[in-house]
């Protein structure tokens, strides 16, 4: 069975990095990944 993650993010450059290493890290072995950025501004 395929496991479908989307992470929706907007300005959150610091925590990002390690929402995807985690989701990188899981042990499923057929999981989907999006990542979602709302449109972020450069800081």
């Amino acid at each position: 069975m395929k496991v479908s993650i989307i992470t929706i993010c907007y300005n959150n450059e610091k925590e990002i990095r390690a929402t995807i290493e985690s989701v990188l890290c899981q042990m499923h072995p057929d999981i989907g990944y999006i990542v979602v950025d709302g449109a972020s501004e450069n800081a």
